[in-house]
């Protein structure tokens, strides 16, 4: 499988993260210091600098979990891809949807997820059990969301780019969210879009082998990889 990534990228936003996390624990810090001070026309300051914090940190968060933390959720993609041939081609970062694969079998996008325990997804509604351990890990895990949602919002835009940029035929990205981390339970009632574990990810893509829909001749995926490659 070949591999491309946007490296100026992942290492801008890594920056972002770091910096951004320092400076809002230490306002946090600050709020924190002040707001045990008995002078209470600096409670309004205590407040401010908490709220500034938490938002800052959940900012930081984020950054840090995508593009510093090892291993990224592209990388464990990547290896879990690994031993695909060169017909199969991997963009992290390099397109207007973070994560895409362009093979014969299909072009697929990737919404991934890094929760731990367990998720339930039926249809369109993804819960996830509440308990005070993520309470406490709060920061080292982004909220779960609606990845289905922001699957199609992914593939819509990569769709607009390749229309807007490339030849002209139709091709439609599949959307398929990939759990990375490894004490994920998931529990998978008609999902509305695949739904997988990172380790099954290879398997899955074989399988589309099999599938009707969604394969690209070797001229369209030939044209989408230049595309890909030198826009």
């Amino acid at each position: 499988m070949q591999i491309y990534l946007n490296a100026k990228y992942i290492q801008r936003r890594a920056i972002i993260g770091k910096w951004t996390t320092g400076l809002s624990l230490a306002v946090l810090l600050a709020g924190s210091i002040i707001s045990f001070m008995s002078n209470v026309n600096l409670l309004p300051y205590a407040m401010g600098c908490l709220l500034l914090g938490f938002v800052g940190a959940n900012i930081g968060s984020f950054y840090m979990r995508r593009f510093v933390r090892k291993p990224r959720p592209d990388e464990v993609i990547a290896t879990s891809l690994k031993g695909l041939d060169d017909r199969y081609e991997f963009f992290a970062w390099q397109l207007p949807a973070s994560n895409v694969l362009l093979s014969p079998v299909g072009l697929f996008v990737f919404i991934t997820r890094d929760q731990e325990g367990k998720i339930t997804i039926t249809k369109n509604s993804w819960r996830q059990p509440f308990n005070l351990l993520r309470f406490f890990t709060a920061f080292s895990q982004e909220a779960l969301g609606n990845p289905a949602r922001e699957a199609q919002e992914d593939v819509a835009r990569l769709k607009q780019w390749i229309v807007q940029n490339g030849p002209e035929f139709e091709v439609e990205p599949q959307p398929v969210v990939v759990f990375v981390a490894n004490k994920v339970v998931l529990t998978v009632n008609d999902a509305t879009m695949p739904v997988v574990h990172a380790r099954d990810l290879k398997e899955f893509i074989r399988k589309q082998s099999q599938a009707k829909n969604g394969r690209l001749s070797d001229t369209v995926r030939k044209q989408l990889s230049r595309l890909f490659t030198t826009t």
